[in-house]
């Protein structure tokens, strides 16, 4: 199973940050396994990645002062970075991740996060219904459910961390970004495009 974000847009408290296409990737294996009496999909991630996640920069509109200033030295780059498995629903595909939001610029430094492997930001992306399959093509033996739409409204953001020189700027950023944010304030809305291939279709990797 493979779920490749088109395009969305993220809420935290009152900063909306787009998610551009193809930013974000979450893709591996699922099994089955026996639980009581039922069975329960298990995720098993792509090889060489980060629990499965892979994800780019995203810019956020305004940067650290909520307005666009000259050659961006107040820009902010904003990833993704899964700090634990995702669950996977294939029938619903739906998704559950542990993840924390790194933010970078020359004043923020490369450990400022929203979130962390003790205290993540959890999403639960859910969605109405999928839309009709059609062939993946191209040799590749599967089905594609294009445009799949995905929601939370439920998780919470903690306060920042590690922004600036011994956190000095963690005050700047949970002003911006209005953090801590409680369940209830935050949104993720995005469309996915959603691929499932047999696993005895696929080729091991050698």
């Amino acid at each position: 199973m493979t779920v490749v974000v088109r395009g969305g847009e993220m809420q935290i408290g009152g900063l909306k940050v787009p998610v551009p296409d193809g930013s974000l990737k979450i893709a591996g294996g699922v099994t089955y396994v026996e639980d009581g009496n039922d069975w329960k999909d298990v995720f098993i991630p792509e090889p060489g990645t980060n629990f499965g996640v892979t994800s780019t920069p995203i810019t956020v509109p305004g940067g650290a002062l909520g307005i666009d200033t000259p050659l961006n030295l107040t820009q902010i780059q904003s990833t993704v970075e899964a700090v634990g498995m995702p669950s996977v629903d294939v029938l619903d595909a739906a998704v559950s991740m542990p993840v924390r939001l790194k933010l970078e610029n020359p004043l923020l430094g490369n450990k400022c996060y929203l979130g962390s492997e003790s205290n993540p930001i959890t999403l639960n992306l859910k969605t109405t219904g999928n839309p009709p399959s059609e062939p993946i093509g191209g040799g590749t033996p599967g089905a594609v459910f294009r445009a799949v739409p995905h929601t939370d409204t439920t998780f919470a953001v903690p306060a920042a961390t590690g922004c600036g020189p011994l956190g000095s700027l963690n005050w700047a950023v949970n002003l911006r970004a209005s953090t801590p944010s409680a369940s209830g304030h935050n949104s993720l809305a995005t469309t996915s495009d959603v691929y499932n291939v047999a696993g005895f279709e696929v080729t091991p990797r050698q």
